[in-house]
């Protein structure tokens, strides 16, 4: 970068609340992306390397000038052609925390996989996000596909290699798939137990899709996913109750998908680290904090599984962590069964769970047009601990029915709104909380964009 480009990031940058963060982070990205030197008009970085060729009078305006919900959902369109910089002098409102931190490197990182991918913004219309132009109509017809349908790219199968077996590992095919692709690298993943140590879909294999045989047929233990799409697969930790945390599945990717899948464990199994992602028709068993995480999710028509605890232990569904003040991040559970599992039905009554705890300040739940089980304790929602509060979440239920979906004796707390609106309600379906009709439809995943009651 230019010892010109490096002044004005400089000078941008010392109009934001973390100045030295700013700079970190973005200038990385500004090299990555080839950010060339600006005019004399300061306001502005006003030339852009495209292809190899500088076009002139082209504004890239780097939008620090959002809100952290704004910047999530523009993280696929962050360098558009808009021109000026004179909103950002109100940006930038950041917390110090290092997960504020992480997402801002996540950010970077994905800006870049991105710009790698030839995803540049001419290819982009960001005013029309219904119709994004990195997936063809080809590919948006195969997760709804039927499973003979499919064309994989790779098959695994631990049986042996044969006339329509690729691998025998979950890892050698993970290898074969190219780096920062731009079009779908489906591993059909026949049917068996694959128990592969640190089994990792790295930042850098993107639209990788996994499809399975179906619940309970392909079993995973184990995975750690930074990009992919899943269907037919079930995720499990082998690790019982005694073993405290053991996480099943970790998702780090934005745009995650989730079809018919099942996350199986005891305490911590689905960690939902980060980005927007989608779950729908998918099994969730565990005991503590089950599902947990920072990422801002929705989880449709799923069946929530609560296990049988350790002795003196209490079961909590959902953990939440907002990692910075102005980010948009939660978690929505839409239409979904919320149930004790089979080893627990028998003996729920010596059991306590409840829908969930913050992790921190400004967790945000909500449980909207579900079953509640007889399993649910009748308060809902506990602290994190004894020295905490839920003054400072938002925990929401909306016209959820069964025996625990009585509201009557629900704890009060300025942070516990266990009758909200259909207004309330609506700022969390697939379409307001996570813009799913940009990119779910895509798959041909089925969903609800709506509340649909």
């Amino acid at each position: 970068m230019s010892s010109s480009s490096s002044m004005s990031l400089i000078r941008i940058c010392a109009m934001t609340r973390y100045p030295d963060l700013c700079v970190n982070s973005l200038g990385e990205y500004m090299i990555n992306t080839q950010l060339v030197e600006e005019s004399n008009n300061h306001d502005g970085v006003e030339a852009t390397i495209r292809h190899g060729k500088v076009k002139e009078n082209v504004v890239v305006q780097v939008s620090l000038n959002v809100t952290m919900e704004r910047l999530r959902k523009g993280l696929d369109y962050l360098m558009m052609e808009m021109k000026g910089l004179d909103e950002i002098k109100e940006s930038f409102q950041w917390s110090a925390h290092d997960d504020c931190v992480g997402f801002i490197q996540d950010s970077v990182d994905l800006l870049t996989r991105r710009r790698l991918m030839g995803l540049e913004p001419t290819n982009m219309d960001h005013k029309n996000l219904g119709d994004p132009k990195w997936i063809s109509k080809k590919d948006k017809k195969l997760l709804g596909s039927h499973l003979a349908n499919i064309q994989p790219n790779v098959t695994v199968s631990h049986h042996g290699i044969g006339p329509n077996v690729t691998v025998r590992s979950i890892k050698e095919a993970i290898e074969m798939a190219p780096k920062n692709s731009s079009i779908p690298f489906i591993i059909h993943v026949k049917a068996g137990r694959y128990q592969e140590a640190n089994l990792t879909v790295g930042k850098s294999k993107t639209n990788l899709w996994f499809i399975g045989a179906g619940k309970g047929k392909t079993i995973i233990t184990g995975v750690t996913g930074a990009g992919f799409v899943a269907r037919g697969i079930t995720f499990e930790s082998t690790a019982g109750p005694q073993n405290h945390q053991a996480v099943a599945l970790l998702v780090k990717s934005e745009h995650s998908v989730f079809y018919e899948c099942e996350m199986k464990g005891y305490q911590d199994t689905l960690y939902i680290h980060s980005n927007r992602q989608f779950y729908r028709n998918c099994d969730i068993y565990g005991t503590i904090d089950f599902i947990f995480g920072k990422a801002q999710a929705v989880f449709q028509n799923c069946t929530i599984y609560t296990r049988k605890p350790m002795e003196q232990q209490t079961n909590t569904i959902i953990a939440h962590k907002r990692p910075c003040s102005n980010i948009c991040a939660g978690i929505s559970i839409h239409e979904c069964q919320i149930r004790a599992a089979p080893d627990l039905e028998p003996v729920k009554s010596n059991y306590t769970t409840y829908l969930g705890r913050p992790w921190n300040e400004g967790a945000t739940t909500v449980y909207m047009l579900s079953y509640i089980g007889d399993h649910i304790d009748p308060q809902g929602w506990i602290p994190w601990n004894s020295t905490t509060t839920l003054d400072d979440v938002f925990y929401g239920e909306f016209q959820n029915y069964g025996p625990g979906a009585n509201i009557s004796q629900r704890v009060i707390s300025p942070g516990v709104h266990a009758n909200m609106s259909v207004v309330e309600a609506a700022r969390f379906t697939v379409d307001r909380f996570v813009d799913g009709s940009s990119w779910i439809g895509h798959t041909k995943v089925p969903f609800e964009a709506g509340l649909g009651y």
